[in-house]
């Protein structure tokens, strides 16, 4: 926007000075009270009006119409010219908007990737944990049950707390199986989001090589171009040579017939 206030306001210095040329070009023919106010000569005393000074006035105000009239076109001129950057500054808008919208949605869908591979990761860790806590427990659980297997004296009194323990291991033991399903679930889904991370990458990659090779493309197609034309202008310029040739070679024969004509008409009159 700066740009344009600055070359409008170029174009208006510029008409001023040429309107102030033009006034001053004429100064020879204003009166010579207006030339002390414009400070070109003082003025004299005395000094007459007359016809030619009524007529230098009439010629000061055409130039000075002339002048307004140029100015009113450069003016008509410059809002053309702000209109059609106008249009291009509105045309180059979307473009831009659209690739800040794709930029943007990029980013966000990174991010997402990112935060969910996190994600699975504190799980993992979470479920490692409960496993170990969980393996300790047993091996409290096991060393329990050794203790009352030990004590055969205490067994009556014991057996229903030993198959209580042994429900409460046989729980953990499909807690713990349960839990390294969702570990292995938990690994798979990691090595999942890797591999989606390592598509879009090589995606990224292959768009950028695309846009390169599709650049390089059009410049053979541009060159490809060029030798096309230079080709069709050489095949023009033979078929003209050829033709001139056909031309030629058919003067030629008409002048032999003629030549063999000439001398048989030659040896018949020198015969006869």
């Amino acid at each position: 926007m700066w740009v344009w206030w600055i070359i409008s306001f170029t174009i208006l210095i510029v008409c001023s000075i040429f309107a102030y040329r033009m006034i001053v070009s004429s100064y020879e023919f204003l009166p010579v009270d207006k030339r002390y106010f414009l400070g070109f000569f003082k003025n004299p005393a005395g000094a007459e009006t007359g016809p030619l000074q009524k007529e230098s006035l009439k010629t000061l105000k055409n130039k000075v119409q002339s002048v307004e009239d140029s100015n009113t076109f450069y003016q008509i001129q410059l809002s053309k010219f702000q209109q059609r950057l106008k249009i291009l500054e509105d045309l180059n808008t979307p473009k831009s908007a659209d690739e800040a919208i794709y930029q943007k949605k990029a980013r966000v869908e990174e991010e997402d990737w990112k935060e969910m591979y996190y994600e699975e990761n504190e799980q993992k860790e979470k479920l490692e944990n409960e496993l170990d806590v969980t393996k300790q427990m047993l091996e409290q659980a096991d060393n329990k049950l050794q203790e009352f297997s030990e004590n055969n004296f205490r067994s009556t009194q014991l057996q229903s707390e030993y198959e209580n323990k042994l429900y409460e291991i046989n729980s953990l033991q499909n807690e713990i199986e349960l839990l390294q399903k969702q570990l292995v679930a938990s690994t798979e889904r990691e090595k999942e989001l890797e591999q989606l991370l390592l598509s879009e990458i090589t995606i990224r990659e292959k768009y950028s090589m695309l846009q390169k090779e599709y650049v390089q493309l059009q410049s053979d197609a541009d060159e490809l171009r060029r030798r096309m034309l230079e080709l069709n202008k050489k095949d023009m310029n033979l078929e003209m040579r050829l033709a001139h040739l056909g031309e030629l070679e058919s003067k030629l024969a008409i002048c032999e017939q003629e030549k063999s004509k000439l001398k048989s008409y030659l040896e018949k009159r020198l015969l006869g």
